[in-house]
């Protein structure tokens, strides 16, 4: 497993989270198709907490990554700002462009490319989301 501690995450750490989980996902042996799609989600989810958990100001973030032969899994925890993933609808991607409200789509690449999400609050031991890709 590797691990990324960021003890006061902003904006400006997103492209060191880029570079971790691409690295990790190299020595995984991750083709780059899945490569690409993996780190959209980590990257909409790690931008989710910043911008949102923790309201753009600094905050505590935790990256794990663990690979398997069968499966990807990437644990992200913070201590911001809790939500409830399945409060937010899908979004209508078949809409018109202008039709269509600005953001909205992270939550959707998440489920989109990876298999599994689970999301986990407690406000002692943090804000938890587990992402898992199971290998083809």
């Amino acid at each position: 497993m590797q691990r990324l501690a960021l003890p006061q995450a902003t904006v400006d750490d997103l492209a060191r989270i880029a570079d971790f989980i691409s690295e990790a996902l190299e020595e995984c042996g991750v083709d780059a198709r899945a490569a690409y799609q993996i780190q959209m989600a980590v990257d909409e989810a790690a931008s989710n907490v910043v911008l949102h958990g923790y309201g753009g100001r600094p905050g505590r973030l935790e990256i794990e990554i663990e690979c398997s032969d069968s499966d990807i899994e990437i644990h992200i925890l913070d201590w911001g700002k809790s939500f409830d993933p399945d409060s937010i609808p899908e979004p209508d991607v078949g809409a018109p462009l202008e039709q269509r409200p600005v953001g909205g789509l992270g939550l959707f690449f998440m489920r989109k490319f990876m298999d599994e999400l689970e999301c986990h609050f407690d406000a002692q031991k943090g804000n938890r989301l587990r992402m898992r890709r199971r290998r083809t």
